[in-house]
């Protein structure tokens, strides 16, 4: 019953529900596994990840509660790079421990030079953020040097997945398959380098088919805004500016794989209203506003943007998710935790999530400033946004998801909009609000700027990953080490 709350949306039910089975089994480690769940969507994340480590108490190789821990732990500011290393590390001993006798032996061709055979796996494979990533790669990845298969755990099939199964040369749908039946189905799809798009995400996803190794060269990307704990998977691409070069590469399992550019490209909707002119110009009042998961919306971040709309006078905030039109106790959640900290509800707008891409895109011209929150930036949120012509303050952290802002608005010159500290987060969005013409000029010529960059050259950066891809071939070809080693661009 908790588990069908949860996924109705109907948070508070979902929860007492939980709590009424526990109290009639406090054995059960789903009770627990769903009741963390029920509480990292209200964004209680330390509640839910105590819930998490009891239902891992109980059962400790419960996939489900294992993932579900590693992910949580990438929202909290209260567990080091270390600590998440550690913990995921541990996963792969607990989870993913492969028998000797179940190891797969492949039989790929080492050409160096030959056509390669990559093959992608997700669950999102769907109208998901991962595939208004992926959708450009696959676009424009050269047909002639690679051939692509995607092995396809979407529950839901809808027109996005239509769209990219025509872009595949091989579509494989896997939603049934046992990890042991898909790993032998990619050996025998003779994959050289298996994509994994999940990492700890999805409602399952298939970590454990990569520990089988069923290709020679296993790469995680995109999904995940961590290290997988995996010693299966030989690579991980990012970025110099997501993982700076040093201290961050202890901390991940697999190797870093730096693309030159971004580790992002981003695909625009085609069917994108226009840019509008900034509300406060009709309004005469700034409006701040963030479309992220309210799972990356928690206290901390809270206090520091009820300072920001302390600090502007009569400025708003505007937050939209689809839960705010199922759950009331939600809806009053964030009121009440903005009320204790001086806000009005007259200064909030909490809506409800749109249709369709174009009106949710559409629902930009009511913001004028975003704020990314922390230590979990946002990364579709903020694509859309600049997108939409709106600024976004983001705040450095040390690791990964806390990087992912920086990362995106360095690629289109806005440095001056990353803070390195809570208190210039706080500074730059005063001085954006103060500054009318600057952010009129800039809503007007942000999309421009933004489709010339890095950030929307789908050929470009296919030249990156395919050029990334072909050295680590190379490199299993020739059987060298996987440590510290430059990937240079050969092609």
């Amino acid at each position: 019953m908790g588990h069908a709350l949860l996924f109705m949306g109907r948070l508070k039910e979902a929860a007492d529900a939980c709590r009424k089975a526990i109290e009639i089994n406090p054995s059960l480690p789903e009770a627990y596994c769903y009741l963390g769940s029920t509480l990292a969507y209200e964004g209680q994340i330390a509640a839910a990840i105590m819930n998490f480590r009891r239902a891992l108490a109980i059962k400790p190789d419960f996939a489900k509660a294992n993932s579900n821990l590693l992910m949580l732990m990438n929202y909290s500011d209260s567990y080091s790079s270390e600590d998440i290393y550690s913990a995921s590390r541990k996963w792969e001993s607990v989870q993913a421990a492969v028998p000797a006798s179940r190891r797969i032996s492949l039989e790929n061709s080492n050409d160096a030079d030959r056509q390669l055979r990559v093959g992608y796996v997700s669950t999102d494979f769907c109208r998901h953020p991962v595939s208004f990533f992926f959708e450009s790669l696959l676009r424009a990845h050269n047909k002639n040097s690679f051939r692509l298969f995607c092995y396809s755990d979407v529950s839901a099939p809808d027109e996005t997945t239509k769209r990219l199964q025509k872009l595949a040369d091989v579509w494989v749908n896997s939603r049934t398959m046992a990890d042991e039946m898909l790993a032998e189905l990619i050996r025998l799809d003779n994959i050289d380098i298996l994509v994994d798009l999940n990492g700890h995400t999805g409602k399952k996803n298939r970590l454990c088919v990569f520990a089988e190794k069923p290709a020679p060269v296993q790469v995680t990307w995109l999904g995940y805004p961590n290290t997988t704990g995996l010693t299966s998977i030989d690579y991980r691409l990012t970025d110099a500016i997501a993982d700076p070069p040093g201290d961050s590469d202890r901390y991940y399992a697999e190797t870093l794989v730096r693309l030159p550019h971004s580790f992002l490209c981003y695909s625009p909707p085609d069917d994108a209203p226009a840019v509008a002119l900034p509300p406060s110009i009709e309004a005469g009042i700034v409006t701040f506003g963030s479309f992220n998961n309210l799972t990356k919306i928690g206290e901390t971040v809270i206090n520091l943007w009820a300072e920001i709309l302390h600090k502007v006078p009569g400025s708003r905030l505007l937050l939209k998710h689809y839960i705010f039109s199922q759950s009331l106790s939600m809806r009053d959640r964030y009121l009440k935790m903005f009320h204790q900290l001086g806000i009005e509800e007259t200064r909030l707008l909490l809506l409800p999530a749109e249709a369709t891409i174009a009106s949710h895109l559409d629902m930009y011209r009511h913001m004028d400033i975003a704020l990314d929150p922390f230590p979990y930036n946002g990364t579709t949120t903020t694509f859309e946004s600049l997108w939409m012509g709106v600024p976004v303050v983001t705040l450095v952290g040390d690791r990964h998801a806390a990087r992912v802002g920086t990362s995106i608005l360095s690629a289109v010159d806005l440095g001056d909009l990353i803070a390195k500290d809570p208190k210039k987060y706080v500074e730059i969005a005063i001085r954006i609000a103060d500054d009318e013409s600057w952010r009129r000029e800039l809503r007007m010529t942000l999309r421009k700027k933004m489709a010339q960059s890095c950030l929307c050259n789908a050929e470009l950066f296919a030249h990156d990953v395919e050029s990334a891809y072909r050295e680590m071939w190379r490199r299993w070809c020739l059987g060298k080490s996987e440590s510290a080693v430059e990937f240079t661009d050969r092609t």
